[in-house]
């Protein structure tokens, strides 16, 4: 073999190794992308749970079911709040690598003929990934009072 089929070679097997790696690394980003939006669907789907199965009548009203505008929401103390940050990817020393915002709207439905005081809730987490915003996750849901 001369130096010039060696030196080929190795370009070629070079080649092939900056693609596998820049492969790798592709497919470790949408996974890190998908682990995140996964935590995001887990927040919201636990608030929605919550306010579907808290107890809920004319005479007392949660405070996950008072009436709001998009305020965001303290998942942790059941208090409405002007922007919370929620952890969704923590880092082995406890720091926040990537949180969201979560709102939670609720209104009366003015649909409603069964009874007058059914409400409509939305729980929406926006975040952002290596500085992209990433679309808001959220869930909408209708709740009537326990009678």
């Amino acid at each position: 073999m001369t130096i010039v089929e060696v030196t080929v070679a190795v370009a070629i097997l070079a080649a092939f190794g900056v693609g596998a790696i820049e492969a790798l690394l592709s497919l470790n980003r949408g996974a890190a992308s998908t682990r995140v939006m996964t935590a995001a669907r887990e927040v919201v789907e636990r608030n929605m749970e919550a306010a579907m199965t808290v107890p809920f009548t004319a005479a007392s009203v949660p405070p996950v079911l008072a009436l709001t505008s998009g305020t965001g929401w303290d998942e942790n103390s059941d208090v409405a709040l002007g922007s919370v940050n929620i952890p969704l990817v923590v880092a082995r020393d406890g720091t926040a690598l990537v949180s969201g915002t979560l709102k939670r709207t609720v209104e009366l439905t003015s649909t409603a003929t069964f009874h007058p005081d059914t409400r409509r809730i939305t729980f929406a987490l926006s975040y952002s990934v290596n500085g992209r915003s990433k679309p808001d996750y959220s869930l909408t849901s209708i709740r009537s009072p326990d009678e």
